[in-house]
């Protein structure tokens, strides 16, 4: 419980839905005087608008969540809980967050899938919007002081809490404390500690292959992994090998900070990870009780071999005109944000178009290919960043027959075209698709050579 100066208790679960509520007509204001909240309203009789914002000693505006913070929980819950227990239903709401009216239609999902996801997100959102409020408490100008909760059936507790807390009396107070409450009350206090410690292998295992994990899972069976400094927040090591490569973990955020002096991540990028970085997050956990991931959760979280090396993305983006769009179709695949791809639609290879280069082109082709590839956003399971390259390769295999077919057209449908197509190239890249890994460059490539053609 939160205390003001005068003792008065903070109402703290009025602050907490207070800051929750969303409606923009509605402003909450703390009373610091007896710990309550008000809702402002000219009114309201006793306290209105103006006093409010006049006494400011007294009177304190309580913030409301804003909607990136409500955001980054709605992405978080997937992530760590939904995630786990029901793919489709992750896979649901990945889409919907990504969407318009995020918040409203991510409760009616969770309406639909159950009364237990709902309960468990309104679990969730009030343990973040506490956090919230813990801050906000510990900005304001007034001496605010929390206090842990004595339970009134608790000897213990009371005598902790009394002036008479000398040893006797603590001893006493433990006899008379039934011991299976107390074992019990023992045992529910370390689960929460257990639940509430961060694992390096959950952070590490859906960012690493498959092969480099059962590497690191055979070195630290093997006792390769020498400790050097250890604490709940960091870890440094040495691993031994031919050579001796000191690795450091360190959680920051919701994540894991990472370095080996190894020569396999000096060649590779730096968000790589090592068979050393692996190990050492299995002695780290191990070391603070928790287990390592079973082979169901390796064989199913880590990322499965490439399809193509890195060189073949790179020659890709170095000459995006001649790019292979099989290739290009699978390359989110390849690139997963946060190491493996999600579950989402497949979509056709592109829309029927002709590619009689002896044709004219028209406007109402061009437009019924384009509405084609537009209506395919709308699929189930469509992913914005997933589906992404199939999007912009569908676009450039009708790019590729435009640019057959433009000599049998007329210059001035020719131009025309151009601006269509120009337009629906914004709305993909802007709208349609996430474009992360910069998939811009193909379309305008292919857009560049088309008005090239043109002007010659």
């Amino acid at each position: 419980m939160f205390l003001l100066q005068n003792h008065n208790k903070i109402d703290y679960e009025a602050v907490i839905e207070a800051m929750l509520d969303n409606a923009k007509n509605k402003h909450y204001w703390l009373d610091c005087a007896v710990g309550s909240v008000i809702l402002e309203s000219n009114q309201n009789k006793k306290v209105s608008t103006d006093k409010l914002k006049l006494e400011k000693d007294r009177y304190f505006l309580i913030p409301k969540v804003n909607d990136f913070d409500r955001l980054s929980w709605m992405i978080n819950y997937v992530r760590d809980i939904v995630e786990h227990e029901d793919k489709k239903l992750s896979v649901k709401l990945q889409k919907i967050v990504q969407e318009p009216n995020q918040y409203k239609n991510f409760i009616n999902a969770l309406k639909t899938a159950g009364e237990e996801w709902l309960s468990g997100w309104d679990s969730w959102e009030g343990d973040n919007a506490f956090e919230e409020m813990k801050e906000w408490l510990g900005l304001l100008p007034i001496e605010i002081k929390e206090e842990l909760v004595h339970f009134d059936n608790c000897p213990i507790c009371q005598a902790t809490k009394s002036d008479n807390n000398s040893e006797p009396a603590l001893k006493d107070a433990f006899r008379e404390a039934n011991f299976r409450t107390v074992l019990n009350n023992i045992n529910q206090i370390k689960n929460v500690i257990v639940d509430n410690i961060k694992s390096a292998c959950d952070l590490l295992l859906s960012k690493s292959y498959e092969e480099i994990w059962h590497r690191g899972e055979d070195y630290a069976d093997q006792k390769r992994i020498k400790v050097i400094e250890n604490s709940d927040k960091y870890l440094v090591a040495v691993a031994a090998g031919g050579q001796n490569y000191q690795v450091r973990l360190e959680f920051k955020g919701n994540g894991l900070s990472r370095h080996c002096s190894c020569p396999y991540i000096a060649s590779h990028s730096p968000k790589a990870i090592c068979k050393h970085m692996v190990a050492t997050a299995i002695v780290w956990d191990e070391l603070r009780g928790l287990a390592r991931p079973n082979n169901e959760a390796v064989a199913e979280y880590t990322i499965a071999p490439a399809l193509f090396p890195r060189s073949d993305i790179d020659d890709m983006y170095n000459d995006p005109l001649n790019v292979d769009l099989d290739m290009l179709r699978v390359l989110s695949d390849e690139t997963a944000l946060g190491g493996r791809p999600r579950p989402h639609a497949d979509l056709p290879l592109a829309p029927k178009f002709n590619d009689n280069e002896k044709e004219p082109l028209s406007l109402i082709e061009i437009n019924k290919a384009l509405k084609e590839i537009e209506s395919w956003s709308h699929r189930r399971n469509y992913d914005y960043y997933f589906c992404a390259g199939e999007m912009v390769a569908a676009f450039c295999e009708i790019l590729r027959m435009v640019a057959v077919r433009l000599l049998a057209t007329p210059k001035d449908i020719n131009y025309k075209i151009i601006n269509r197509l120009s337009i629906f190239n914004d709305k993909l890249i802007g709208e349609l698709i996430d474009d992360s890994n910069g998939l811009h460059e193909f379309t305008e490539a292919h857009l560049e050579s088309i008005k090239d053609l043109i002007k010659n």
